[in-house]
């Protein structure tokens, strides 16, 4: 089963140097949250939501709409101008049918901003995730300070991995709902039952709005009829679950930022799609959205010979694919 993940890297504003953490306290920070938000503990739920995507430059405008009857029978279905997605959950299976045969570059960011990653679906490997926001198998808790976000006041989890590389969790202090900083903004959070989810959820790039989502109705509802669960005729199925675990990168190998590019002061982002096989071995890598010819071949040959704990459903290794990011920047 492909899983989908996306690296997201965001820009904080402290209020103050992070302090030595009480592991205890931020744990438990961090587990309160997780049971705040994670709407996927509701026996049953039906999301609905408008989405708008940008898409060079012009906004596209579809739907969302999620069933969930539980862990093993769930429908989320994606809509816009010229895309459609369906995927069906089973016991350890998905049923996956998409109108082109790659995931946009706006798919995979709209998955970032819902927050929760179906199979074949998008989390997050530095995740801003809402449902899931705790330490990964190979992270452990660094510190802790307080910050103001969206002129809330919210505790922040900084968690380290066995790379020392650095993600950092905030829980607003009043809801104890997950406070995501940029590129992700939410907004207006709306009690389900005992959780909470956003009404709004936005995904900022360059002080653009490329993803809005508009919760329209999300409500404890079914358990609904099994035939809303019939896969659709010419549906792929491979092993997988919603809200796998993320894979976690053990090996990189550093891009190269060849002498003619420096010369040509040629800058950019090289966005990858990237298939990541049950043993953590990189099986394929596809430019969606480039920087230049030599920069995305660079991007390729480095990201080819990365090796990853693979993701998992229930301990179970699963195929995925990731979306990365490789930003080629020069001093000024």
């Amino acid at each position: 089963m492909k899983q989908l993940f996306l690296i997201l890297i965001a820009c904080h504003f402290c209020l103050g140097a992070p302090g030595k953490a009480d592991t205890g306290e931020a744990a438990d920070l961090l587990r309160q949250a997780a049971t705040r938000m994670n709407i996927f503990e509701l026996p049953t739920f039906e999301m609905v939501a408008g989405i708008t995507v940008d898409y060079q430059g012009k906004p596209l405008q579809g739907t969302y709409h999620l069933l969930w009857n539980g862990a093993d029978q769930w429908r989320e279905e994606i809509t816009l101008p010229g895309y459609k997605e369906v995927q069906i959950g089973g016991k350890g299976v998905i049923w996956t049918k998409r109108s082109t045969d790659f995931i946009p570059l706006q798919i995979f960011r709209l998955r970032a901003t819902l927050g929760f990653a179906s199979s074949r679906s998008i989390g997050s490997m530095h995740s801003e995730s809402l449902i899931r926001p705790g330490p990964g198998t190979n992270e452990t808790i660094n510190s802790m300070r307080e910050r103001k976000i969206q002129g809330a006041k919210a505790k922040c989890v900084e968690l380290i991995d066995d790379h020392k590389i650095k993600r950092e969790v905030c829980v607003d202090e009043g809801t104890m709902a997950v406070a995501r900083q940029d590129p992700l903004r939410d907004e207006q959070m709306m009690p389900v039952e005992s959780k909470l989810f956003p009404r709004s959820l936005d995904y900022i790039d360059d002080r653009k709005t490329v993803v809005e989502v508009k919760i329209n109705a999300l409500k404890v509802a079914g358990p609904f009829s099994s035939s809303s669960f019939a896969p659709p005729d010419g549906a792929v199925s491979t092993p997988g679950c919603m809200n796998p675990d993320r894979p976690q990168r053990v090996k990189m190998v550093q891009p190269k930022y060849l002498e003619q590019d420096r010369r040509s002061r040629t800058e950019g982002t090289v966005d990858l799609e990237v298939t990541i096989g049950q043993d953590g071995i990189i099986k394929t890598v596809s430019v969606i959205s480039g920087a230049s010819p030599t920069l995305n071949k660079s991007s390729v040959d480095a990201v080819q010979q990365w090796q990853y704990q693979p993701a998992a459903c229930g301990g179970i290794p699963v195929e995925s694919e990731t979306l990365l990011q490789v930003n080629y920047t020069l001093s000024p």
